[in-house]
């Protein structure tokens, strides 16, 4: 489940997603693709982790949480089924990560090594 992986892997994902670079989505820009990406970036922190939005905007290198607001309530206006992908992909990121636990320590006991 995505609420044992960090903010920090959450927005790298998004980021991923949108290809669009950290430096951008810190960035004053106002660009359409960089806009969509912090938008997801706010709906998919709080949508799987639950923060605040304070904490939100500390984890996106800003100080303000007014504006994670304003991000958050336009993610809310996109389509259900884009924001339910979205959810999707970041839930992933944990079951992928645990599934990796899960095949090292099956592999661990076929050699005979600790887990």
């Amino acid at each position: 489940m995505a609420d044992r992986v960090s903010p920090r892997r959450i927005i790298e994902h998004v980021l991923r997603r949108y290809t669009v670079e950290y430096d951008e989505m810190v960035s004053r820009t106002r660009a359409p693709q960089v806009v969509r990406c912090r938008d997801a970036v706010v709906y998919a922190l709080r949508e799987t982790t639950g923060m605040s939005y304070p904490e939100i905007a500390r984890a996106m290198g800003r100080t303000g949480h007014t504006a994670m607001m304003q991000m958050y309530q336009r993610a809310c206006r996109w389509p259900e089924t884009e924001r339910r992908l979205l959810i999707a992909s970041v839930e992933r990121i944990g079951s992928d990560r645990l599934e990796r636990v899960e095949q090292r320590d099956r592999f661990m006991a076929t050699v005979g090594g600790a887990v």
